[in-house]
């Protein structure tokens, strides 16, 4: 009498499974790409730019809302100028910054931002009062450059 394996007949249905799970699991992979590239999911996520800049007082009495310091872009990425802002990092006085403006939306090597002072007359930014130009998009931000005063900024008569 011939000895059957207990088995023998089963064998026969694992490879049709084998078949149907790696082809489900190829077709889920291609669908998973298409939509990356058809919807833009894949698209590159804004990165914190890595940029050279340079701080220079250009005015230690300006009027209020005039240019005071002006920040360089040295060397590395491009920057777009509506994503930049100006803090101050510590410091005493009772002036403020004003706005970051450029004459260009997108900054490289060579173009520069100015920062206003705003605050009345006789305001003051200490000597040693530290001002960094930061990058904000969305719900991230990164200091590009910290700035200290070597003297004062005094806000006069307009």
């Amino acid at each position: 009498m011939a000895s059957r394996s207990r088995f023998e007949g089963e064998n026969d249905a694992a490879a049709p499974v084998v078949g149907i799970v790696l082809l489900v699991a190829i077709v889920v992979a291609l669908a998973t790409l298409v939509s990356f590239s058809v919807l833009g999911l894949g698209a590159i996520v804004d990165s914190t730019p890595s940029a050279t800049w340079s701080g220079e007082v250009v005015n230690t009495t300006p009027a209020n809302g005039e240019v005071f310091l002006e920040f360089t872009h040295r060397g590395g990425d491009t920057v777009s100028a509506d994503t930049l802002d100006a803090v101050i990092l510590s410091g005493e006085g009772n002036a403020s910054l004003g706005a970051v403006d450029s004459e260009t939306e997108q900054l490289s090597v060579g173009d520069s931002v100015d920062i206003g002072i705003d605050g009345d007359e006789g305001d003051v930014l200490a000597r040693d009062t530290e001002i960094a130009l930061i990058w904000e998009i969305e719900d991230r931000s990164a200091i590009l450059v910290e700035f200290t005063l070597e003297g004062a900024v005094v806000i006069e008569e307009s």
